[in-house]
């Protein structure tokens, strides 16, 4: 299979639609109806499913800031995937400690992270040094975002700022 196919393939599990969005004004923020594609947040959050994401901005230039929590799901923009917006589940956040445990089990603040399909978030031992990367206490407006384990989230391509981060899932 060709790279280009690869890549198109790891966009398409990973990547929200970004057509026309739908917005509507809820105490001065903007919420947005978005279609999630891909599996990397089942069961959480289905293949093709309609979401609303409530926008927001750290820098409160267009949005106010809602810092997010652990356990919120978030929209992003991440390194390469910067055209294509994922969403992944804030793991862990600024303060927090992040620490490999045994097996590739990933714990923050001693706890073994749970994964959206409710499993324990296990890293294949290629992923270990981007999490060991960053082992110890997370620094402030950075934030640990993973799905299902082997997609491509934090993992990969490490923390994302504050900056990075378009909105917030309402569920």
């Amino acid at each position: 299979m060709s790279t280009a196919r690869i890549t198109l393939a790891l966009i398409l599990l990973t990547a929200l639609s970004f057509s026309e969005p739908s917005f509507a004004r809820e105490n001065n923020t903007s919420i947005v109806e978005r279609t999630v594609y891909g599996g990397s947040m089942e069961p959480l959050l289905k293949n093709k499913a309609t979401i609303s994401v409530q926008l927001v901005d750290c820098q409160e230039k267009a949005y106010p800031w809602i810092p997010p929590k652990r356990g919120d799901i978030v929209v992003f923009n991440s390194g390469a995937y910067k055209k294509h917006p994922l969403i992944k589940k804030v793991a862990a956040m600024g303060g927090d400690t992040l620490k490999l445990g045994p097996k590739g089990t990933v714990l923050v603040n001693g706890h073994a992270v749970i994964d959206p399909s409710g499993k324990k978030y296990t890293v294949i031992p290629k992923r270990e040094g981007m999490i060991n990367l960053y082992a110890g206490t997370l620094p402030k407006n950075t934030y640990l975002v993973l799905g299902n384990a082997g997609t491509i989230d934090s993992s990969r391509f490490g923390l994302i700022s504050c900056e990075e981060i378009i909105g917030i899932v309402k569920r």
